[in-house]
């Protein structure tokens, strides 16, 4: 999957009430990063040991691992946690305590399992949608499939990065 880009068929597709254009020479989420990073070296992000969870959602999902992850006092050695949503970036509602408990400690990040597309912002609110993950401050990642987000996750991390410069770095995938 690494080397695809099934985003480059269409001139774009409207999602809830944005046009969402793919092929522009807009490189925004660049200079996002880049910002994020504030100038992090390789050798500083290779010698930072810090990991990201990655926790893929399915609807009979229990959530033990983010259980897991919440209440252990070094929490598991994550610094962060992605969340494999299903279809526009939702979960099971039983899991939003769990969810809150997480973004209290750590950035949590929301990437859709379906690889392909964007997350929804703001189509629905009930528990567990997309809606609800944002007031308990989940990140959306927009476009990013889950081992891309974390990829980004990881080393935004690492770089040292704000809570504020995380969600600006993602934000710039929507």
């Amino acid at each position: 999957d690494a080397f695809e880009s099934p985003l480059t068929g269409p001139l774009g597709t409207m999602i809830e009430d944005r046009g969402r254009i793919f092929a522009t020479p807009r490189r925004d989420w660049k200079q996002s990063v880049t910002a994020a990073l504030g100038g992090a070296s390789i050798e500083t992000l290779r010698a930072e040991n810090k990991s990201v969870a990655l926790a893929t959602i399915s609807l009979d999902e229990t959530g033990g691992i983010l259980r897991a992850i919440g209440e252990a006092p070094d929490a598991l050695g994550y610094s962060g946690v992605i969340l494999g949503t299903m279809g526009g970036g939702h979960l099971p509602a039983r899991l939003g305590d769990l969810v809150s408990t997480l973004t209290a400690r750590m950035p949590v990040v929301s990437a859709g399992r379906i690889q392909n597309g964007y997350l929804l912002r703001k189509t629905y609110e009930v528990a567990g949608a997309e809606m609800d993950l944002e007031t308990k401050g989940v990140i959306s990642a927009g476009r990013l499939p889950p081992v891309k987000a974390r990829v980004l996750l990881t080393v935004l991390i690492r770089s040292g990065s704000s809570a504020e410069a995380i969600r600006n770095a993602f934000e710039a995938w929507n």
